[in-house]
């Protein structure tokens, strides 16, 4: 498994329905990147990747998209509205990754939830086909708290099977293969956490909003 140890000390460079909205001290700000491999053949060839079925779940939260959101009171604080790019902690790290002739940015969103929040939210990027209606990234991130905050990563990378190497991988009946991240870790306030496969990875950060 590939890690990026240098891009964990990036950190140091560096339909809707709403309850009453809790207090800012019990809200998470949380940052996510997810970046593709671009030299994948060696790992494609080494292992054999089994079908992925990933079907969004009716208790995942989506996510408002900036543009409607700021359509409301941009004053108010509401849970699961996209930030704008100026409030984004990682903005350094999503350069790097961006200057790299090694890593593609598929996906850098960032949004406030409730602190004891237990759905997952639904986050999808890259490239979209619409002969398929699908997303190249597409899956769900959940954040929890207890003693220790964790995150739970459930994510498929789509790509066009007519664009890989020969290899030992399952395609859907739309052409495309599907490669799965399925990872649960835990997790520090204010510090960069790489979940990863050959293939592609997520960088993520929690931080607590001050009141």
């Amino acid at each position: 498994m590939m890690k990026l140890s240098w891009l964990l000390c990036l950190s140091l460079l560096g339909g809707f329905a709403y309850a009453e909205a809790p207090q800012a001290s019990d809200w998470l700000k949380v940052e996510v990147i997810v970046f593709q491999q671009q030299h994948m053949n060696d790992a494609l060839q080494a292992e054999t990747w089994p079908a992925v079925s990933l079907t969004a779940k009716s208790n995942w939260i989506q996510l408002v998209p900036q543009a409607e959101a700021d359509m409301d009171d941009s004053s108010l604080v509401l849970p699961y509205r996209l930030l704008p790019n100026s409030e984004w902690t990682l903005a350094k790290s999503d350069k790097r990754l961006q200057d790299s002739d090694d890593y593609t940015v598929l996906l850098h969103e960032a949004w406030l939830q409730p602190v004891d929040a237990k759905a997952p939210v639904h986050i999808t990027g890259g490239q979209f086909y619409p002969d398929q209606s699908m997303w190249q990234i597409d899956g769900s991130i959940r954040i929890t708290k207890q003693r220790y905050y964790a995150v739970a990563a459930n994510l498929a990378l789509s790509l066009p099977y007519n664009t890989l190497p020969s290899t030992e991988t399952a395609v859907d009946q739309n052409g495309l293969a599907r490669f799965s991240l399925h990872q649960t870790q835990r997790m520090r306030a204010h510090a960069i956490h790489y979940l990863d496969n050959p293939l592609f990875g997520m960088l993520v950060v929690v931080d607590k909003v001050k009141s």
